[in-house]
């Protein structure tokens, strides 16, 4: 993109919000599918909390998407082009055998899940698949890492793959990120108020958090492409704020 050669000429990088004003794009989701390819086929370089932009590498924190991969899963970590989905997720354990020790009230037991690194279960383990869903900004993320912690499986999701910010929630260490088959046990939505892959389930957990917080929360996320990056509030035409706000709101209401 012109915008970030321009940039990297000035020894500078851009959030994607930045690239989005001065490359002439009207629509940020057209942007980020354009960004997400330019991503994953490494022509662009991120930093490490995939929130910054350039088309050189200016720190030793800017590589490419592969070589974030490979840093965080080890070498040869890659995804697959179309699905987004990591090729190699990993060890493989029995979910029976978790949910057994899980609820064991041996203490040594619960010693042998301390530290283990998420893994991918076996196809038709024979447990029912739970989905957990809520508006976005509810907190759904950092549920999802509690579940992992607790039970050391890894957590999928119907995510996009054509939004930049879900390619943070990969890089950080969620593995089985945009994968809903086998792998995973858990699998996190946000539909209906977003509409990603179709899987089936048996049982779903609602995220729910206090709207207006929500709401706020999702301006930063769609006004930055970023889970971490924050706009200036202030700055937005109290009237433009309002509407966006009443609207959020009515969708936040139909989601529940």
């Amino acid at each position: 993109m012109t915008a970030l050669e321009s940039a990297a000429l000035e020894g500078s990088c851009l959030a994607a919000i930045e690239i989005l004003q001065t490359a002439g794009i009207d629509n940020m989701f057209e942007l980020e599918s354009i960004l997400s390819a330019m991503i994953r086929n490494d022509e662009v370089y991120a930093n490490s909390a995939i929130n910054k932009f350039s088309s050189k590498k200016l720190t030793e924190d800017f590589r490419h998407y592969s070589e974030i991969l490979a840093a965080k899963y080890g070498e040869g970590a890659a995804v697959d082009l179309e699905t987004g989905i990591l090729k190699d997720r990993g060890t493989v354990g029995k979910l029976s055998n978790i949910r057994q020790t899980l609820l064991s009230k041996n203490r040594a037991d619960a010693a042998t899940l301390e530290g283990v690194a998420p893994r991918c279960i076996e196809p038709d383990d024979g447990l029912p698949r739970v989905v957990f869903t809520g508006y976005p900004r509810c907190g759904s993320t950092f549920s999802r890492q509690l579940f992992e912690i607790i039970s050391t499986v890894s957590t999928g999701s119907d995510g996009l793959t054509a939004l930049t910010a879900d390619f943070a929630l990969q890089a950080g260490g969620f593995r089985a990120e945009y994968a809903t088959d086998y792998g995973s046990w858990i699998i996190k939505s946000h539909y209906p108020q977003e509409e990603g892959s179709t899987f089936n389930f048996k049982k779903l957990i609602a995220v729910v958090r206090n709207p207006y917080n929500c709401v706020e929360s999702f301006l930063h996320l769609i006004g930055t492409g970023s889970h971490n990056l924050n706009i200036d509030l202030e700055a937005v035409d109290p009237a433009l704020l309002t509407k966006i706000c009443h609207d959020e709101t009515k969708v936040w209401h139909h989601h529940y």
